[in-house]
């Protein structure tokens, strides 16, 4: 589920994404500053409801929690800005913190793509929050991607905390199936051990499939 997050505040629009596996939500400002100068938002929505109901929703919801966040060189880039995001983020706790930018024609010419190496420096100063630089168009490329290399990516990012596979394949870049066979494999192989079992969860929240590593792959 993509959503602005305006609405969270409320109990009932909470309730309402319980069971979506995924929910990402937007926190492109987190000062007035940069809230109101890239999302013009309706009279009476403020950056510090719209936090305060990202907050409730991750006390409520069980699923992959997402952030994204659309860099604007200029206006949230900033140092100031930088830091107010991680403080904010830091309260929100989501799974993984996503760094967009303009890739297409924006509105106002004013508006310019972030460049690989800004976007960079961002995630930098939000570690150690796990952050996902989504790629440009421009940046990417398509190859074939041995089995060997995505184990090793999905080896690779669980290295400091456990995942579901909605998540690895957000952090990979890779399809969701694609990701869910080599992790079946590898709980089979004994790499990986389920972290969080379904009987686990709520009634109300999806199974999601939560692994880290077995001990001997540490």
């Amino acid at each position: 589920m993509l959503t602005n997050g305006t609405l969270f505040s409320s109990e009932e629009c909470r309730r309402n994404v319980l069971g979506a596996d995924l929910v990402i939500p937007s926190l492109d400002g987190a000062t007035p500053e940069s809230f109101q100068a890239i999302n013009r938002p309706a009279p009476g929505i403020t950056v510090e409801g719209v936090m305060a109901g990202l907050r409730a929703l991750r006390r409520d919801y069980q699923g992959t929690y997402l952030l994204e966040v659309f860099i604007v060189p200029g206006i949230n880039d900033t140092d100031r800005e930088v830091h107010a995001l991680r403080r904010a983020a830091e309260r929100i706790q989501p799974d993984v913190i996503q760094l967009n930018r303009l890739d297409r024609a924006g509105i106002l010419p004013s508006i310019t793509p972030a460049s690989d190496e800004l976007l960079a420096t961002i995630r930098t100063h939000l570690e150690p929050l796990t952050v996902f630089v989504v790629p440009g168009r421009q940046s990417e490329s398509i190859r074939r991607v041995d089995d060997s290399e995505i184990e090793a990516s999905i080896l690779g990012r669980l290295t400091d905390r456990s995942f579901d596979t909605t998540t690895l394949s957000f952090l990979l870049g890779m399809r969701e199936g694609l990701v869910a066979k080599h992790v079946n494999q590898m709980l089979a192989d004994g790499r990986l051990v389920r972290v969080a079992p379904p009987e686990l969860q709520t009634a109300t929240s999806p199974k999601r499939l939560v692994v880290g590593l077995a001990s001997n792959s540490r």
